[in-house]
């Protein structure tokens, strides 16, 4: 008997096996068995739905991230926002967060590293001020 094992788009891995009999392949066994299984396969902020045509939907806000992807039922790279969150799209938000990220050290822990960052939560909604003091 030959077999072979073949990865699909969805994720799962099937193995086959030539029968001279019928001169064809055959599925021998499929894992993970069902799509709803596979890992990520709506990708983010989708749900998976066994009885949809499509299998995956966005959640009630979201779209899809690509349109072109999704007719061709790859959903792997999941949905968006409808609409940015407001930090997403505040100039401010974003200046003050990389200062943050820039001034953190590694895995966020600040326990004896010598400073103190201020920032007032109008300060977020200001036109980029932040406050930023060493000891």
């Amino acid at each position: 008997m030959l077999s072979r094992f073949v990865m699909e788009q969805s994720g799962q891995v099937s193995q086959l096996a030539w029968l001279d009999g019928v001169g064809d392949w055959q599925i021998l066994l499929t894992q993970p068995s069902k799509l709803s299984e596979v890992y990520a396969y709506c990708g983010a902020f989708s749900i998976f739905n066994e009885n949809s045509s499509t299998h995956c939907t966005c959640l009630q806000g979201f779209k899809p991230l690509s349109t072109e992807a999704t007719l061709l039922d790859d959903w792997s790279g999941g949905c968006e926002r409808k609409i940015p969150l407001q930090l997403e799209s505040n100039v401010a938000s974003r200046i003050v967060l990389a200062q943050l990220m820039r001034i953190m050290p590694a895995g966020g822990n600040t326990t004896n590293q010598g400073f103190h960052l201020k920032l007032a939560t109008s300060e977020l909604s200001s036109a980029g001020g932040y406050d930023v003091e060493e000891e």
